[in-house]
């Protein structure tokens, strides 16, 4: 799952929030003259770059040690937001006077250990809770508090730090945090009412899609009603937003592209890979449907069994990411349960506080697709553990980067999957390496050709006149985009994909990524190929970890031709379907 609308600046700020040590500030405060020469500040920041002088190339601190209490001691708590504001009037003042800076350092700290650090952790304890059932009125309205709040609070926290580089102890802070972090600082935009405003709106109306949706209480008519005035809002605040060359974005599609998931491509250059996607995937997925019937089946998979098969596909195929597993399990990081309840989604979210994540899966009870959405949503989790500090520090840069380090993982597991399913350890599941392998290709297929009908259908409705919302509108724009990329029927209206609602214009990451994935399968050496691209993290630019690794970058029609080879190969191998 994606973070949701207005969580990237957030996220971007707390990875980057340092906190000055306060005793190391006590040093350069004394007036003994012996505690005067230059502070040892300890300082909580991540290098971004290698160091060349470490014993072949490797940097100890990649060695990151996290270790962070189990899910039953991580608790909500209604924010007392007079409390926490207190704090930022306090340090106001102190910016004020002088002779403040142990003070002022201490009350920072406070800010961000005490109140913004927890509020992190309240959101994220919060949207899980609701997540698990979202008919709970109580947790509904939780979530929706402590979302607009930490919408709120990120603001004013930014004003502060702000008002920090800009007073008379711009010096110590600028030494102790960095001149890159005090530029990013100043460089910021404050939100404004209007937008806030605009964000506790359109907040209010993806909690209401989610629950009315999981109930089943709510027509077509009022999906598109909520859906137009989504529409409407992201635009109104798009607008009020300037690219990196001053201009305001005309509509929402530019503006989430640019400033929500780090693309180096526009909206329009992405018309030119929906192009290329039908045109060289379009017939290889039509192809691989030729074979769905025959490959539907359907087997029972219990919690019990993902337990035992986990482990061995993790440990056949990377090792090291076993250590990732284990402490999900022992931590009480993850909910596997089938609950018509939960929301329709699966996803991992991160916990800033602690370094670590959840897994939430809405599990099905169905072998193939458990087995794979555990697989994939492992791939997420694994990240934060996986990293190197020296490649990537905390926070998301690409999303398409993002979704590699899950989808790859899918495809590079299939020979561990085979052997299990081969093994006979396990009775039941013998035969069914076949149609889970044949799932997993026609998935990425799938997720592809959908990636970009789903672009393209978002593409429409931000740039359609406020007119043409309605229901018709939406049903005519959807059942054009699907037709245009995917030889199938998807069975989908417009309303059953989440992502519209809560994650607008995040759906192309699906498309561009899987390319991205299945060229580091079909590359030689791809579980390498794989373990490198995680340890890059996903703070980084989709073409600069392609380039690192040896893979064309994603967006190229050499490498989306090469991907479909790759796909016509395995069918006709595997599967007998043929291409002329």
């Amino acid at each position: 799952k994606t973070m949701k609308l207005f969580k990237r600046l957030l996220t971007l700020l707390l990875a980057l929030a340092l906190v000055i040590s306060a005793t190391a500030c006590n040093k350069n405060n004394s007036s003994s003259s012996e505690n005067s020469s230059t502070p040892e500040a300890s300082i909580e920041q991540e290098s971004s770059t290698p160091d060349s002088s470490s014993e072949n190339g490797e940097n100890n601190e990649d060695e990151k040690v996290i270790d962070g209490p189990h899910m039953s001691e991580r608790t909500y708590e209604h924010i007392d937001s007079e409390a926490a504001y207190a704090v930022v009037d306090e340090i106001k003042a102190l910016c004020e006077g002088e002779g403040n800076l142990d003070a002022l350092v201490a009350k920072r700290d406070e800010m961000f250990i005490e109140y913004y650090d927890k509020l992190s952790t309240y959101y994220t304890v919060a949207s899980i809770n609701y997540d698990l059932d979202v008919t709970n009125e109580y947790w509904k309205t939780e979530s929706e508090y402590i979302e607009n709040f930490y919408n709120e609070y990120h603001n004013t926290v930014l004003e502060v730090e702000k008002l920090i580089f800009q007073s008379s102890y711009a010096d110590f802070f600028i030494e102790e945090l960095g001149q890159d972090y005090a530029d990013m600082i100043l460089d910021a935009e404050l939100e404004t009412e209007e937008q806030l405003a605009l964000q506790a709106r359109i907040t209010e109306l993806e909690s209401d899609y989610t629950q009315k949706y999981q109930l089943g209480t709510a027509s077509e008519t009022t999906f598109a009603n909520i859906l137009a005035e989504l529409v409407t809002k992201r635009n109104e605040y798009a607008k009020t937003k300037k690219n990196a060359e001053g201009e305001y974005y005309s509509n929402f599609m530019e503006y989430a592209y640019a400033e929500l998931y780090g693309r180096e491509y526009t909206p329009t250059e992405a018309k030119s890979y929906r192009n290329a996607v039908k045109y060289f995937l379009y017939d290889v997925t039509k192809g691989a449907f030729t074979k769905y019937s025959t490959y539907s089946a359907k087997t029972t998979l219990s919690t019990s069994d993902i337990y035992k098969l986990m482990p061995q596909i993790i440990e056949s195929t990377v090792p090291d990411m076993l250590s990732s597993w284990n402490y999900m399990l022992e931590r009480g990081l993850y909910d596997f349960s089938v609950s018509n309840k939960k929301a329709n989604t699966s996803y991992v979210t991160s916990f800033s506080e602690y370094g670590d994540a959840y897994m939430f899966l809405n599990a099905t009870g169905d072998f193939e697709s458990d087995l794979s959405t555990l697989i994939h949503e492992f791939g997420h989790y694994n990240e934060r553990f996986m990293k190197k500090e020296s490649l990537s520090i905390d926070g998301i840069r690409s999303y398409d980067l993002a979704e590699t380090h899950s989808q790859a993982f899918e495809l590079i597991t299939l020979p561990a999957v085979k052997a299990i399913c081969e093994s006979e350890k396990y009775s039941g599941i013998e035969d069914l390496y076949e149609t889970y392998t044949y799932n997993i290709i026609f998935g990425a297929l799938f997720a592809i050709t959908t990636g970009a009908a789903i672009d393209d259908f978002e593409y429409s409705i931000y740039t359609a006149p406020a007119n043409k919302l309605t229901a018709k509108d939406f049903n005519q724009y959807f059942s054009l985009a699907l037709g245009k990329y995917c030889p199938f029927k998807t069975g989908w209206n417009f309303y059953d994909i989440p992502h519209i609602y809560a994650s607008p214009a995040y759906y192309i990451s699906y498309s561009v990524s899987m390319i991205f994935s299945s060229a580091i399968w079909a590359s030689n050496d791809a579980v390498n190929k794989y373990v490198k691209v995680v340890e890059y993290g996903s703070n980084n630019y989709l073409s600069t970890v392609a380039n690192a690794v040896g893979v064309d970058y994603p967006m190229t029609n050499n490498c989306i031709y090469k991907v479909a080879e790759k796909y016509k190969s395995i069918l006709t191998s595997d599967f007998g379907v043929y291409f002329n």
